[in-house]
């Protein structure tokens, strides 16, 4: 569940698989706001998800590109792109909802498990959320690279609950 920060309600959440139509449909464009192009990585072979609470269904609460890299040596969900919505960016004045990328990660880690790759997940992070991944358990290997291993993905799947 995330948190309205506005109200203290807690909100269920779901994801829901976006088309680049959908794209359009929940205004997910960057003069809305947004930092990333997200068709770019619909383009590259990743799945965009969209984190929604049930209460707002057609709103997107933030985003996640992944796709599964199974080459037998090392089986684990790539993640491209993850961003809160414009109106949940930590440094927002008014932020909505707080919760948002650590569902977005732990949604990863759930299909990791799902796919049987033990909720490995690796991604680059931003220098400046290094510090929010490790918080939320994940592993830095070096550079901009981080991951989560079968022991961060539980903890975050625990928490979370996706």
């Amino acid at each position: 569940m995330i948190i309205n920060l506005q109200t203290g309600e807690s909100h269920d959440v779901f994801f829901q698989q976006l088309t680049q139509k959908d794209l359009k449909l929940f205004q997910i464009f960057k003069n809305k706001g947004w930092v990333f192009d997200w068709r770019a990585p619909m383009v590259e072979g990743f799945e965009v998800f969209a984190l929604c609470t049930h209460s707002q269904p057609k709103i997107a609460q933030g985003l996640i590109a992944s796709r599964s890299n199974d080459k037998p040596e090392c089986n684990f969900i790539e993640v491209a792109n993850i961003e809160s919505a414009p109106h949940n960016k930590y440094q927002h004045s008014e932020r909505v909802f707080a919760g948002v990328g650590e569902h977005l990660m732990a949604y990863a880690c759930k299909v990791s498990v799902q796919r049987g790759f033990d909720g490995f997940v690796q991604f680059k992070s931003k220098t400046t959320s290094i510090g929010f991944y490790e918080k939320i358990g994940a592993k830095h290997i070096g550079n901009l690279t981080m991951y989560f291993n079968e022991y961060g993905a539980a903890t975050i799947l625990q928490k979370c609950r996706v």
